[in-house]
């Protein structure tokens, strides 16, 4: 039986059939090429934003490294004020002795009882009045809590106690818990009187800053004044602390 002549869709599913006998039109097309040209494009156009970036940015760095800081804001060193203001540092000592003196009194009173609790209170009422007696009778008292804790804590470490230690120990326990409420209470009376102390302070120095670092900043043509404390960088030349400290530190006229 005669065939007809094979076409050339059928040569080209036919396996093994050569390439050559394939029209032109009918060739697979060479994807390598097309993903090297796809590459290529993807490369040139990466290139072409990169340039067009780069002369965008170009000149908005060199504008921001050039640019020069305004001249009418200005900056303060608040803890390098603080150093050497000589008021602050007065009232700082103050302020301090005051929290001890408080502490002082308040530890005077952990281990007595009360009538010398009530004792204690009307010798330091009049400590400048005291005669000799009274004036030893003080320091007596004042040093019995801190005698009083000690001997406990002796007490405490001895690992076979006599009854009569025993006794002593438990009565010292009973009086220091018996005092916690009243110590208590002291404490919460001495943290008031010291915050309010604190406050009166800080206040009265905060409106002498505030008063020397407007002045200057009048004189020096600033209409901002920032605290460095707030600042990420400013020039030093933007810094009036040393003008400040000065007006601070100037002895009033008259």
């Amino acid at each position: 039986m005669a065939r007809g002549p094979t076409s050339a869709s059928a040569r080209c599913s036919r396996p093994g059939a050569p390439e050559a006998a394939l029209p032109r039109n009918a060739r697979p097309k060479p994807k390598l090429v097309r993903e090297e040209v796809s590459v290529n494009h993807f490369g040139r156009l990466r290139v072409v934003c990169w340039m067009a970036l780069s002369l965008a940015t170009v000149p908005l760095t060199v504008k921001a490294e050039t640019a020069k800081p305004p001249a009418n804001i200005a900056y303060v060193d608040i803890d390098e004020l603080l150093k050497d203001f000589g008021e602050y540092k007065q009232q700082n000592d103050g302020y301090k002795q005051f929290v001890l003196d408080r502490l002082k009194w308040r530890d005077q009173r952990v281990y007595l009882v009360e009538a010398e609790w009530k004792e204690l209170d009307a010798l330091q009422a009049k400590e400048k009045a005291l005669d000799d007696k009274e004036k030893a009778r003080l320091q007596e008292l004042a040093g019995l809590s801190q005698t009083r804790d000690k001997e406990l804590t002796d007490l405490r470490g001895i690992r076979e106690p006599t009854p009569e230690q025993e006794k002593r120990r438990k009565d010292l326990a009973e009086l220091l818990a018996g005092n916690r409420k009243k110590v208590e209470e002291l404490s919460a009376q001495f943290d008031k009187e010291v915050r309010e102390r604190e406050q009166q302070l800080l206040g009265e120095l905060k409106q002498k800053i505030d008063k020397a670092v407007a002045e200057v900043a009048a004189e020096k043509g600033f209409v901002l004044v920032l605290e460095k404390a707030l600042l990420r960088y400013a020039v030093p030349a933007l810094d009036i602390t040393p003008a400040v400290l000065q007006r601070l530190n100037k002895p009033a006229a008259g």
